[in-house]
């Protein structure tokens, strides 16, 4: 046999590249993927650093930054002392998911003198990016940050934006005397916590009459001057507000769309590359042996060809049949071969429903495994088979709605938040809470086909929020159902109890 010196090190090399498309596809699978384009940035002059987030909004794309593209309204987000545009990113995905620009910066928070110069070097920054919409363009301040604003604000009236928002400034107790309406914001949003004790009710009226009848106040129930865990709530509520005044001929959030490439064609190269290897290796002319086959070699190749065909007659039956429509055939394979025994009471409760028609086998599995696994070996509150089978296990939400297969995907974005709670009303709280930061509520907007059509358009009206709604809550074990109006109830363990509200329904006029 003739092996070159050189093809150990050959092998070694190819291998290497082989992992490196696979990789380099990976990458650009993720890349397309992601419904956002972030571009950090640094003012050399000024010494500041930041990042902005743009959202790759189906009508009008952003594919890089040197191609022209359609101008995106913008936010540009101070933040609070002891923060940093690294820890932002909650706030700045939540402001870009509704169709807007965001932009954040770190700014020096032990000198407001030197804030000043900060700030102007970064709105001329964003004047100068050609997806920045100069006509369309809101400051939010928080905290400390709401305080550096509106002293810029005061001093640079030829800078001012179209819509501004405060967020638990303080009190401003030093307010101009007289100040020309006309140098203001059109439109001016304060929010602050209920629990403030800096920026109360009263001490909030003097910076309210200062912005004149534009400016619009909102309390936080019971929230702390830092906002807290509704942080995040607090600033989807506010990107709403932003989005309808800065375009107020497209007021409804506007939410990126990214156009995925197919896994499979990203790779594709690195195997493209393997075969050619194969291809080359076998046509190199090194010398082969010929020799015939003992009768061990036959019987090896003859057990390697049954376990073959039975690996992919298994993995076929696992596979293949869950994405067929359910029919008695389809449930019959189920029965005898893809169900464990303590799934079986659950699938035929469910199997017994006359809601199928169309449904691929896959959904009622998933319902099935999921609910089981989750009662029977996560939560930490106990349910009556009654109960369970009805509120959580059942898919069946309204007659109105006619799409099933919500439950995976709710699940893998509810439970890691409620996996901690040891009660229905602690958990159903957290659920509502993300549930807002994720769908915007929109008390006109059109009825749609069901839980996933909501949760794919991020939008909803007041009856189909309480439609996933119900189906997020029974998706982390907590039984739910709707009322005679319409209303999400969730079980205690001893009584129905209509479900926590979020913060509030919308804080557009």
């Amino acid at each position: 046999m003739f092996f070159p010196d050189s093809l150990p090190r050959l092998t070694v090399q190819k291998s290497s590249f082989f992992l490196i498309l696979l990789i380099v596809g990976a990458i650009v699978w993720a890349h397309s993927s992601d419904p956002f384009v972030r571009k950090n940035f640094s003012i050399a002059k000024s010494k500041v650093e930041g990042i902005a987030v743009i959202p790759a909004v189906a009508s009008r794309k952003i594919v890089d930054f040197k191609s022209k593209v359609s101008k995106l309204p913008v936010t540009v987000y101070a933040h609070d002392a002891g923060a940093s545009w690294l820890t932002d990113g909650d706030n700045l995905r939540t402001l870009a998911e509704l169709g807007m620009a965001a932009v954040t910066f770190d700014y020096d928070a032990t000198n407001a003198s030197k804030f000043a110069n900060e700030f102007s070097a970064v709105l001329d920054w964003v004047g100068r990016q050609e997806w920045a919409d100069t006509n369309c363009i809101v400051w939010i301040g928080l905290g400390l940050g709401a305080q550096n604003t509106f002293q810029f604000l005061l001093n640079h009236p030829e800078k001012n934006p179209q819509a501004y928002v405060l967020v638990s400034g303080g009190s401003f107790n030093i307010l101009p005397s007289v100040y020309p309406p006309s140098l203001l914001p059109r439109h001016v949003l304060l929010v602050c916590g209920e629990a403030d004790n800096i920026l109360s009710r009263g001490k909030a009226d003097p910076i309210t009459r200062f912005f004149g009848p534009n400016a619009v106040l909102k309390f936080i129930p019971g929230a702390p001057p830092s906002l807290g865990s509704d942080e995040v709530e607090v600033m989807r509520l506010i990107g709403e507000w932003c989005k309808a005044k800065l375009t107020p001929e497209h007021p409804l959030p506007e939410f990126p769309r990214p156009h995925s490439r197919p896994f499979l064609v990203c790779i594709s190269p690195a195997f493209i590359w393997l075969g050619y290897c194969a291809y080359r290796r076998r046509g190199s002319g090194a010398a082969q042996t010929k020799h015939s086959l003992t009768k061990w070699d036959i019987r090896f190749i003859v057990a390697t060809a049954v376990f073959t065909i039975l690996a992919i007659s298994d993995t076929a039956l696992h596979e293949i049949t869950p994405q067929m429509e359910i029919n008695k055939t389809t449930l019959r394979i189920a029965r005898d071969d893809l169900l464990t025994p303590e799934w079986v009471e659950d699938f035929e409760t469910l199997a017994a429903e006359p809601i199928w028609n169309g449904q691929r086998l896959q959904t009622l599995l998933t319902h099935v495994e999921l609910s089981h696994y989750t009662v029977f070996n996560l939560i930490n509150w106990k349910l009556d088979d009654k109960t369970y089978r009805q509120f959580v296990l059942s898919p069946v939400l309204d007659m109105k709605s006619h799409e099933l297969n919500w439950r995976r995907e709710l699940w893998e974005s509810f439970w890691p938040r409620v996996r901690h709670e040891n009660s229905t009303e602690a958990a159903a709280n957290i659920v509502v809470r993300f549930l807002r930061e994720r769908v915007t509520i929109a008390p006109s907007y059109s009825k749609q086909a069901g839980v996933e059509s909501v949760w794919a358009n991020h939008i909803a009206n007041l009856d189909d929020f309480e439609v996933v709604y119900t189906a997020a809550l029974r998706s982390v074990g907590v039984p739910a159902r709707l009322n005679a109006s319409r209303e999400t109830e969730f079980w205690t363990g001893s009584t129905w109890k209509r479900a926590p509200c979020p913060l509030a329904t919308t804080w557009v006029d």
